[in-house]
């Protein structure tokens, strides 16, 4: 499923995007998290205005460097595909434009969006 986000997105956009705490499979505890115990949870960040990467690349979608526009078509990437059952991502715009059913609140997330997978996607 990354490799098929990561094509479409550069089929439209040049900037990249940054992919972290992929969860273990296994039901193994994962830095501080809650969730990212089953093989199918990863984080992404928020698009950024400029082409800033790597750690330095954090911002929330209050941010003036955030790019509302680029991150929903991001997430309307992951939720174009089958696999993906849910994104967690605290921007309210972007729920409303993309579906509070699928785009959902949850603490925590305004530097960043959960994707996750359904279950019998697990490795």
């Amino acid at each position: 499923m990354i490799f098929h986000v990561e094509r479409e997105w550069q089929a439209i956009c040049d900037r990249k995007f940054g992919i972290g705490n992929i969860s273990v499979d296994g039901g193994f505890a994962y830095d501080k998290h809650q969730t990212h115990k089953k093989g199918i949870e990863m984080d992404c960040r928020p698009v950024r205005k400029d082409h800033v990467t790597g750690q330095g690349a954090r911002c929330t979608y209050h941010d003036n460097v955030y790019d509302r526009e680029a991150t929903i078509n991001l997430i309307r990437l992951f939720l174009d595909h089958p696999w993906l059952r849910i994104v967690y991502f605290n921007d309210d715009k972007v729920q409303k434009t993309l579906g509070p059913a699928r785009v959902t609140t949850v603490a925590g997330h305004n530097d960043h969006f959960h994707v996750e997978l359904w279950p019998r996607y697990a490795s």
